[in-house]
């Protein structure tokens, strides 16, 4: 079983591959700086109970992501205070994430939210 840390050092790696496959090197001035990074995420609501099933998950598009958490932007707002994300490459890493905002955004013509997570807890 991983420890903390390992989960940590773990989650990072793979936050790490993703802004280098990017190429992105913008940077804000969060705790923990986000980077664009255009990739798909698979999410699915998750009400801390129960398993979820794979027909559960959407796609969406990442807007940014870091270390401790990472924003996409969807047709919809989040049904859940909290998510399970997938992440990264055949085996997927799937983390508990907490929604912390959600902003009403206009592209184009069409209304679309932007949603901020924070990572709780990586599943086994």
């Amino acid at each position: 079983m991983l420890t903390t840390t390992d989960k940590d050092a773990h989650l990072y790696s793979m936050v790490h591959d993703l802004l280098l496959r990017s190429g992105e090197s913008q940077f804000d001035r969060r705790v923990m700086p986000r980077h664009a990074c255009a990739t798909t995420l698979l999410l699915a609501p998750y009400d801390g109970r129960h398993p979820v099933p794979a027909g559960a998950f959407c796609r969406v598009r990442c807007h940014d992501i870091s270390p401790g958490g990472f924003a996409y932007i969807a047709t919809s707002r989040p049904a859940y205070p909290k998510l399970i994300a997938a992440l990264g490459d055949v085996p997927l890493a799937y983390f508990v994430a907490e929604v912390v905002h959600t902003t009403e955004i206009l592209t184009g013509c069409r209304i679309r939210y932007l949603t901020g997570c924070r990572f709780l807890e990586r599943l086994s």
